[in-house]
């Protein structure tokens, strides 16, 4: 069983462990999650689409809101947050930054832009 980290840790991790090994280990559970919600929609889409093109179609919409809201909706650990914004020269903003919600806005729009170049 894991133990759960200090906020001296947390920070060495950030800021010291090298982005080649730091970026994979903190998208692995997002990518499970994403991964499970997605199978689960999959799954809800194939057994409502049943009952007719209406209700399959009520189902796309609400897994394209609830990708929004898990994409917006999780909120970054203040204290961890707020070293990190202080020992950076370059604005740092995170989806999900209720603080500023211009940047959350600008975040998703620089995240559209790069997806629809890929």
């Amino acid at each position: 069983m894991s133990r759960t980290m200090t906020q001296e840790e947390r920070y060495r991790m950030m800021t010291e462990k090298p982005v080649s090994r730091l970026i994979p280990g903190l998208a692995v559970p997002t990518i499970i999650s994403m991964l499970i919600t997605s199978i689960y929609n999959m799954a809800d889409t194939f057994f409502v689409s049943q009952i007719n093109t209406s209700a399959s179609a009520a189902v796309g919409i609400i897994f394209s809101l609830m990708a929004m809201i898990q994409a917006v909706g999780f909120t970054p650990n203040d204290a961890l947050y707020n070293e990190l914004e202080q020992s950076v020269t370059v604005p740092v903003w995170n989806i999900g930054d209720s603080r500023e919600p211009a940047n959350v806005m600008e975040s998703v729009r620089a995240a559209w832009f790069v997806a629809k170049n890929i």
